[in-house]
């Protein structure tokens, strides 16, 4: 018996000391009242807030409320919680440099603004996790990260939740700015209840550039809103991506894309895609060279463009059921399958879209080699 109290008690104790929390000012940080206020003390508050992180392994580090300004990297290598007292009450400006890299196992970070150099064009990230080796059980929660070309970067991170988050990338720079950005072997990993921002992609996934072999798996997004991105998630070389719940609104391009992924499953999401160029590849969800996928019970809509679900590149083993899949103001078809794909289901599905003069006849423009087309309803509306 005593053995088993024993473990219980290490388990629910968690790695972080809930005693008083160690506030960066006994280091010798200086709250500002404004970024201006605070830029004269950049080196001051980099130093304490990193000396502080540096002595107290696992211990909460407070940032108290106000501004404050670095102008190097946090490096966080002590499993400690990071803390503030709320986005847009405690708040941190990068000064041309990355905001926060994580480069050990279990550290959490909650409650606080982490704001970017505005119009600056250099690649730097609002939290950087892992590197080359295997970092595990992150937890990013209520944060606001903002004006950084990537928000949150993680490589090799494996059980990595990240919550409550609002995420604006949205740079309109030449670079690509990404929200969320997973890269190489990381594995089970939750993205909830997020507002994203993204001028280019909100959630990307991809295999390591280094080593294409090591890849995403096991990601999990759900009741997230993200708008204004030419795609909002974009899963490359991805085993197993869960999305769910959520609402991608006013995408200029695709909302959700597969390429070169396995168990891509899409359910219970509102889509809407396609708002403003009125491309011919403007659609909600384009599955190319991927297998496995099921897209069920959402409202897919493109405003404009030539389709709104495209399964192309030998795609196959696609289920597309008990959706409602509309094309609200373009003439084209609800759904394209090219000549290359197969083992494609599409039924009990409603396909909707306008009366146009130039309007093709089929709702569906099928060229997949097997497939089940089935039980679907087709209404045409003015």
């Amino acid at each position: 018996m005593k053995k088993i109290i024993t473990i219980f008690i290490f388990l629910t104790s968690g790695i972080y000391s809930h005693a008083q929390p160690i506030s960066i000012v006994s280091y010798g940080a200086i709250i500002g009242s404004s970024f201006s206020n605070a830029n004269s003390n950049a080196t001051i508050n980099t130093n304490a807030i990193q000396t502080a992180i540096n002595n107290n392994p696992g211990k909460r580090i407070l940032i108290p409320a106000g501004y404050y300004v670095i102008n190097a990297s946090i490096n966080i290598s002590n499993n400690i919680e990071l803390v503030g007292e709320g986005k847009g009450i405690t708040n941190l400006q990068a000064l041309n440099c990355d905001g926060v890299k994580i480069l050990i196992d279990q550290v959490m970070l909650k409650d606080f603004s982490l704001i970017g150099s505005s119009n600056n064009s250099t690649v730097y990230k609002g939290i950087n996790i892992g590197s080359s080796n295997r970092i595990n059980f992150i937890d990013i929660q209520n944060i606001r990260i903002q004006s950084f070309i990537i928000g949150i970067q993680m490589l090799n991170g494996w059980d990595v939740k990240i919550g409550n988050c609002d995420l604006d990338v949205n740079a309109n720079l030449p670079q690509i700015d990404v929200a969320i950005k997973i890269i190489g072997q990381s594995v089970n990993n939750m993205i909830s209840n997020c507002h994203i921002i993204a001028n280019s992609v909100g959630i990307w996934s991809l295999s390591d550039p280094l080593n294409v072999n090591s890849k995403p798996e096991g990601i999990m997004i759900t009741n997230c809103l993200i708008s204004l991105a030419k795609n909002s998630i974009l899963a490359e070389a991805t085993l197993s991506i869960h999305v769910s719940n959520c609402i991608l609104d006013l995408n200029r391009g695709y909302a959700i894309c597969f390429r070169n992924s396995s168990g891509g499953l899409v359910t219970n999401n509102w889509i809407y895609s396609g708002v403003t160029s009125g491309s011919p590849i403007d659609q909600a969800i384009s599955i190319e060279s991927s297998m496995n996928c099921n897209i069920s019970n959402n409202n897919i809509i493109t405003a404009t463009g030539a389709r709104t679900i495209g399964i192309t590149a030998y795609s196959n083993n696609i289920a597309i059921t008990g959706n409602q899949i509309e094309i609200d103001n373009g003439a084209g078809y609800v759904a394209v399958f090219d000549n290359t794909t197969y083992a494609i289901i599409l039924s009990n599905n409603i396909l909707k879209r306008k009366i146009l003069v130039n309007q093709p006849t089929s709702f569906i423009n099928n060229l997949s080699t097997n497939y089940i087309v089935s039980n679907n309803l087709n209404i045409t509306v003015p």
